[in-house]
């Protein structure tokens, strides 16, 4: 009932509370609040993208750095791959490579067959190992008057780990000819 009388009241007098009007120091007073929070949330804004565009510069500058690194290590594999430091013996280097995987797949083949002896051969190739070694210090050392020998002796070098495993291979491939002619015998 209350909420009754007193909604009647305001409905009768509406006209006198829609008259009364605030001061003007109010109305400018909330203008400059308004104002004044209009230009921190510019300044705001602004900071904002001031730092956004910091930290962008700040993560390209670090993806520079890291491509700078990669490219500086990737130049430095590059040139352990040639440890020779010497234009002229890129074909070697190849060489080398080529002959090495033929040697790795052989020298697979050799092991996985059964043959009587695989120790010593693989002692054969250790020392084979070790006079290359000796050659190529030599090579990179530069105290070899010709390069062309070294590289020539390098190469037989491999050349005979080649036809040892060749050689181990082919015994393998070949059938026992005593056991042939044994078997001969007895028929």
């Amino acid at each position: 009932m209350k909420e009754d009388k007193l909604e009647q009241f305001l409905a009768d007098h509406r006209e006198e509370f829609d008259s009364e009007t605030p001061p003007p120091m109010i109305w400018m007073n909330l203008d400059k609040e308004l104002s004044g929070s209009k230009k921190k949330e510019t300044a705001t804004i602004r900071a904002f993208k001031q730092t956004s565009l910091m930290r962008v510069m700040q993560v390209a500058a670090m993806f520079v750095v890291v491509m700078g690194v990669g490219l500086l290590i990737g130049m430095q594999i590059n040139k352990s791959g040639n440890t020779y430091n010497n234009p002229h013996l890129d074909e070697f280097v190849e060489a080398e490579r080529h002959y090495n995987r033929k040697i790795d797949n052989m020298w697979t083949t050799v092991k996985a067959t059964d043959v009587e002896g695989v120790d010593d051969v693989e002692e054969d190739l250790k020392s084979l190992d070790a006079v290359y070694n000796e050659l190529k210090q030599e090579l990179l050392s530069g105290k070899g008057s010709n390069t062309n020998e070294v590289v020539n002796s390098m190469i037989d070098n491999y050349r005979t780990k080649i036809e040892i495993l060749e050689t181990v291979i082919n015994k393998t491939n070949q059938p026992n000819e005593l056991n042939i002619e044994d078997d001969k015998e007895e028929i």
